[in-house]
């Protein structure tokens, strides 16, 4: 997975690290989508909106906002990772 400059420096912000981050997305369910994003272009998104208790503070749930481009299945960008 390519993770975008800017995700990848809010997820640290935040305290996660690519380990936690793939936790968050692994954990993802329908329930979390939000909707298509496009730059009104050829660039899209699906938008998910999870609520999110990271591994490393248990007392927390950080409501995010990330942005991924799936493939195949699979994610193979993370274009936005922040609190919503």
């Amino acid at each position: 997975m390519t993770v975008v400059r800017r995700a990848l420096v809010n997820a640290e912000n935040l305290g996660y690290n690519q380990a936690e981050v793939t936790r968050c997305i692994c954990s993802l369910s329908n329930s979390d989508f939000d909707k298509v994003w496009s730059d009104g272009g050829n660039i899209f998104f699906d938008v998910y909106k999870p609520s999110y208790i990271p591994s490393f503070d248990r007392t927390r749930c950080d409501p995010l906002y990330m942005k991924l481009k799936i493939s195949d299945g699979e994610v193979t960008l993370l274009g936005s990772f922040k609190l919503e």
